[in-house]
This record gives structure tokens, C-alpha cells and sequence, in this order.
């Protein structure tokens, strides 16, 4: 396989000169990203990951004080930044976060879209995660050898995943999927939301920690006041999102989390 060089450095530098993050009022402010620092990996077996198939990929627990929503272009090199930090958040705060990815490959970035559709035909495996990392980690070499050897290296069964990722299903699953982002106005990857703040462009791991950090200290005052949880979170969602019309609407569409599974009885 080859390895991906990215051109990191010069994406950043790019990043740095158009970094913006949506306010309360859905205005943009503007900022350079600071130093970025990688996250020290930790894990906790606190935290797992969402094995539905007919849900997005996610790590963490639902409900959780902080969701955050990732969207992806696998050919963006700033995407690949956010590689540690969207796999590492919910082991950072064990129990109180839940991460979900979604995509939005680039009009244009043909190879994006065969990706998307490599991490689908995983995720229907309950292998999304090997092969976001993988995708991500080889962003100059996104075919089918690259697709062929990052699915041998999850340990998918091949032949089950060339046919999910040919499948007319998981592409109008992804084209769904970009649209619905879409209206929610995000236009291009990288970006992410915390309980529907929305962040365009990547700044740190410091950034982005410290913002689900006062995400949490905003609930946990919630709950202290004597909100139940999923109220708390409706609460800050419905303060967070951008101000404009069917913007809480589409956000909520875009929550697509599955059920809670219930407690065995003793």
C-alpha cells in the first residue's frame, strides 16, 4: 500500500488565513487555529462503538452530554488532521461523550466518493473506524488497491465489501447524506458541531478538547438545576445552532443516533 504523503503544512497554512468558527447568532469569527498538538492516546472500556449499520458510525454512549458530529471529505488533508482527535474525544471524556461521523466528499473529489463508500461498506461490518483511520492515513492513494488493502487490514470479508461498496443502496445513502449536510450549510469538510455549534475548518486538539470541555460544564449545570439529560441537550442544541431558518430542523435530522438499548431485568 502506498503511504500517504500529506500536505499538511501547506493546507494549514491556508486554514490559518480563513479559520472561522459559527457563533451563537450563526455569524462567523474569525481566528487562527492555535499550535496543534496531537492527543495523547488514551482508552477507556468505558466507551464503545456503535455497531448499527443502518445508523452513522459513532463512538460513545447515547445519550451523552456532548454529541459531536464530524463531516468528512477523505480527500481534504485538514480532514486528515482531525484523524486522532474524532476517534480519541470519547475515551477523553469517558461516559459523557458521544462523537458520530458523516460525510460530505467534495463535488469533484471523485476518489472522496468511492471512500465514502469503502467506510460505509465497513461500517455495514461493524468495521468503520479501522477503515476511517486507514482512509485517512493514505489520502494520496485513494483506489481500489488502497480500498482492497485497507478492508484486508480490518479483517472485512472482501467479497462482502465489494458488494456493499458497488451496492445502488450505500450511494444513495451517501448523496443523502451530503444533501442533508449540506442544508445545514456546510459546504465543504472539514467541520464538526458540539450539541449543534458549528465549527468550520480544524483549529487544534486543544481547541477542540476545550470546547467540548465547557460543552460538558454547560450541561452539568443543566442537570444541577434539575434537567434530566436528553432536556439538558435539546437546551443547549436549540441555543447552539445557527440562527437561521430550519436550522434546528435539519440539525435534528442530522442526530440520527439509534435507541438506547434497554437494561436487562434482574
Amino acid at each position: 500500500m502506498r503511504i500517504a504523503g500529506l500536505l499538511v503544512g501547506i493546507a494549514l497554512l491556508s486554514l490559518a488565513a480563513s479559520g472561522r468558527a459559527a457563533d451563537q447568532d450563526g455569524g462567523m469569527t474569525g481566528g487562527a487555529p492555535s499550535k496543534d498538538d496531537p492527543p495523547i492516546e488514551t482508552s477507556s472500556p468505558k466507551v464503545k462503538d456503535s455497531r448499527n449499520p443502518d445508523q452513522p458510525p459513532a463512538r460513545g454512549p447515547n445519550p451523552a452530554k456532548v454529541a459531536i458530529i464530524v463531516f468528512v471529505d477523505y480527500e481534504n488533508p485538514i480532514s486528515g488532521k482531525m484523524r486522532k482527535a474524532m476517534r480519541q474525544i470519547a475515551d477523553e471524556f469517558p461516559g459523557d461523550v458521544r462523537v458520530e461521523v458523516r460525510q460530505i466528499p467534495e463535488y469533484g473529489h471523485p476518489n472522496s466518493e468511492w471512500a465514502a463508500l469503502a467506510a460505509f461498506a465497513a461500517h455495514r461490518q461493524g468495521k468503520f473506524w479501522p477503515m476511517n483511520d486507514c482512509l485517512l492515513e493514505h489520502q494520496d492513494s485513494l483506489d481500489d488497491l488502497t480500498f482492497e488493502a485497507c478492508a484486508a487490514e480490518a479483517k472485512l470479508d472482501t467479497k462482502r465489501f465489494a458488494a456493499d461498496r458497488a451496492s445502488d443502496k450505500l450511494k444513495d445513502r451517501m448523496k443523502a447524506e451530503r444533501d442533508l449536510v449540506r442544508s445545514f450549510g456546510i459546504m465543504h469538510a472539514p467541520a464538526y458541531t458540539l450539541n449543534g455549534r458549528l465549527y468550520l475548518g480544524w483549529g487544534s486538539w486543544e481547541l477542540f478538547r476545550g470546547g467540548v470541555d465547557e460543552e460538558r460544564r454547560q450541561v452539568a449545570a443543566l442537570l444541577k438545576s434539575g434537567k434530566k439529560l436528553p432536556e439538558a441537550v435539546r437546551l443547549r442544541a436549540k441555543e447552539n445552532v445557527p440562527k437561521s431558518p430550519n436550522a434546528l430542523t435539519v440539525y435534528t435530522a442530522l442526530i440520527q443516533n439509534p435507541p438506547v438499548t434497554p437494561k436487562k431485568k434482574s
